[in-house]
């Protein structure tokens, strides 16, 4: 009895893909073909230079359909950051959409540019004020200048879309600084761990704002689940290695062992109950 794929996701896109690309390629003159097989491309493999090769010949077999937001997008995400701006520029001059200016803003964002991309983000939320993804990205931008700030673009995305995840854990970052909001602070965290349990970056967010706050076995706990549920992470077994360190509480080999200062990078202290120094909680990667 033949035994079914592993993944049949997978195989179904993967022969899709074979037969958009045999269409295109029987048919080389054909802007509509082109077009099918970029468009998929750009869905399901945007990172792939054989997307940008398929937008850039539908693009010149549709000389009045407008590619560049779709190239541009697909290029940054090549490798050819300078070129993609380019594109998603060109685009916005004739088509200043909220879309186009999310799209910027949030390559923008990826890039480290937060200034820019507050600026864009901004005008993408001028046009369209209901979409909650903008919000929550203005949220992340505003991250680097004023937590405040910040965690009223989170409110903003929690007003149109109360199951929005990112947006508590972002929220809940915001307020652990300020131990006028902290605890507000780390129940947005536990609700962003409710709707994604696996979500290492809010769970290690919540191990430092327990510590901040003074509730050591709350904080152990989340230090010890992180460093285990993500073994392949060095980051968060240092981050639990610190606070063992710190607290007295058992040999940092526990936890795979690291025996070191603590890291750059650990939680900002806060009346005594976290280490001293500062410096914000690095997302892994």
């Amino acid at each position: 009895m033949e035994s079914k794929p592993a993944h049949p996701e997978a195989d179904f896109r993967g022969s899709l893909r074979e037969h958009l690309r045999t269409l295109a390629e029987q048919h080389p003159s054909s802007g509509q073909a082109w077009f099918d097989y970029a468009k998929f491309l750009h869905e399901e493999f945007p990172a792939s230079t054989d997307t940008v090769t398929a937008l850039e010949r539908a693009q010149q077999l549709l000389p009045d359909e407008d590619l560049s937001l779709l190239l541009g997008n697909a290029l940054i995400q090549t490798g050819s950051v300078r070129e993609g701006f380019h594109q998603i520029c060109q685009f916005l001059e004739g088509h200043p959409t909220a879309f186009a200016y999310l799209v910027l803003g949030k390559h923008l964002l990826e890039q480290g540019k937060s200034h820019r991309a507050r600026k864009f983000l901004r005008r993408s939320h001028v046009i369209d004020s209901t979409n909650a993804y903008t919000c929550c990205l203005l949220g992340e931008a505003f991250s680097d200048v004023s937590k405040r700030v910040a965690a009223a673009w989170y409110r903003k995305t929690l007003a149109i879309d109360p199951e929005y995840q990112p947006a508590w854990s972002g929220l809940g970052h915001a307020l652990l600084e300020n131990p006028e909001t902290r605890i507000e602070g780390l129940d947005a965290l536990k609700k962003a761990l409710e709707l994604d349990p696996k979500d290492a970056w809010s769970m290690l967010c919540l191990a430092v704002g327990c510590w901040m706050a003074g509730r050591l076995d709350e904080a152990e706990r989340y230090y010890r689940r992180v460093a285990e549920e993500n073994p392949d992470d060095e980051i968060y077994r240092e981050y639990y290695a610190a606070f063992q360190a710190k607290e007295g509480r058992g040999a940092p080999e526990v936890v795979g062992g690291i025996d070191r200062d603590r890291p750059e990078g650990s939680p900002p202290g806060a009346g005594g109950a976290a280490p001293e120094g500062a410096g914000e909680i690095r997302r892994p990667g």
